[in-house]
């Protein structure tokens, strides 16, 4: 695949779509041009993706805000689960679920 917009997605593998999308949009998810997020590696089931802090990302506390956080979570996971299906299959996040330490 080259870096042509046209792919027949009902006919292409998860991982198929997703290495097209890399090449048409510099390794970025739609979500990734808002927040600078990047596509570092990506194999069937397997997506690494890294996030460049913004001063903008930080809560009141000067930590990372969580929605920052799970939205990087739901995005590698999604396009993990995405690389592994086979042509014409979909999947969606039903749940995801983060609790504090009760140790902090």
């Amino acid at each position: 695949m080259t870096g042509s917009t046209d792919l027949d997605v009902a006919a292409a593998t998860g991982l198929q779509v997703l290495q097209h999308l890399e090449s048409v949009q510099e390794g970025r998810p739609n979500i990734g041009q808002l927040l600078g997020l990047s596509i570092d590696a990506l194999e069937e089931g397997r997506v690494v993706m890294s996030l460049e802090p913004q001063e903008l990302f930080a809560n009141q506390l000067g930590t990372m805000h969580g929605g920052i956080s799970a939205t990087l979570l739901d995005s590698v996971m999604g396009c993990a689960v995405h690389s592994s299906l086979p042509a014409a299959t979909s999947y969606t996040t039903l749940a995801r679920k983060a609790e504090p330490d009760p140790q902090i």
